[in-house]
Order: C-alpha cells, then sequence, then structure tokens
C-alpha cells in the first residue's frame, strides 16, 4: 500500500497519516457494531425474559443443548453467522423461541421414555453432560424448587442421566482403572 501511495506522489507524512487515519475509521467502526450487536442481544434477551419469565433459564438451556445437538461440532460457527441486520444468528430471539420448543419436544421425548436428549451417550460423556447441568444455575433452581414449572422434567432428566452416568454399582466398580 505505501508504494501504491508513494508512487501517488504521497509523502511518508501523508502516507502515515492517510494509513493512521484509515485505522482509526475502522476502529469506530467496529467499535460502533459491536454496541449495536450489545443492544441487540440485550433487546432479544430481555424480550425472551418478558415471555418466558421464571422458566427463562431452563427455556434458554433448553435452547442451547437442542442448538448445539443440531449443528454438533459445527455449533459455534452457525452460532456466529451475520443476519442481515448484522446480529448473529444464535442471538435472534426468534431462532432461540425455536430452538427451546425443540428442546421441549425432545424432553418430553425422554420424559415419555424415547431417551431422545440422553440416549447414546458413553458413561463418560453422560458425566460431564450431568457435570454441566448442574453447575447451570437455571438447572439447579428447576430441580430444587418443587413449585418451578420445570421441576419433575428436571428431575427426571437429571435421573436419566445420572443413571447413564453411573447406572449401578457392579458396572462402575468394572469402569474403575487402578
Amino acid at each position: 500500500m505505501l508504494e501504491r501511495m508513494h508512487a501517488a506522489g504521497l509523502t511518508n507524512t501523508q502516507a502515515k497519516a492517510l494509513v493512521s487515519g484509515y485505522v482509526d475509521l475502522q476502529a469506530q467502526t467496529w467499535t460502533a457494531a459491536q454496541a449495536e450487536q450489545g443492544r441487540a442481544v440485550e433487546t432479544a434477551m430481555t424480550e425472551l425474559r418478558t415471555d418466558w419469565g421464571q422458566a427463562f433459564d431452563a427455556k434458554l438451556d433448553m435452547a442451547n443443548r437442542a442448538f448445539a445437538m443440531a449443528f454438533g461440532d459445527h455449533v459455534d460457527d452457525v452460532r456466529g453467522l451475520r443476519l442481515a441486520d448484522g446480529s448473529f444468528l444464535g442471538d435472534h430471539p426468534h431462532l432461540v423461541r425455536g430452538f427451546a420448543m425443540i428442546g421441549d419436544v425432545m424432553a418430553e421425548a425422554e420424559f415419555a421414555g424415547a431417551g431422545v436428549m440422553s440416549g447414546g451417550l458413553s458413561r463418560d460423556q453422560a458425566r460431564l453432560q450431568l457435570s454441566e447441568l448442574e453447575s447451570d444455575a437455571g438447572f439447579r433452581t428447576a430441580l430444587l424448587d418443587r413449585g418451578h414449572p420445570d421441576h419433575k422434567q428436571t428431575m427426571l432428566r437429571r435421573s436419566r442421566l445420572a443413571d447413564q452416568a453411573y447406572g449401578n454399582a457392579t458396572e462402575d466398580v468394572a469402569d474403575l482403572r487402578l
């Protein structure tokens, strides 16, 4: 770029000023885009919190799990896709609502005995998933609060995942490695 600037007759001082101005403009544009993205995400979360009330954390957890299941190793790539308005696909409230519904259907299938959510996991995968769930504040709230709308579903989900992770005591002893 400097070669072209010098060929156009710019001095080193002029070229440096032009490059510096361009870098500053790019930084301002990036900062403004980040601020707008932050406002869009906050608006989406506020909208979902209003719609879902106390079930917000549990529904968001369901949406994230269904999204991760649908896109597997590519989940971060898909979440990071930009929409025409500059927001990210994974932050769009319509998509989050849709995946929350899918997660609810998957959990209902698990509740009915279909094993959709936790079926097919290895013991280590089930243990990891159980650990992640138990460290999630929304999951713990639904698990411990009998009045929570998702309490029964959460209890059953945890129980099935624990069964898959730990099975009965004789199976656990066989898994020990000394």
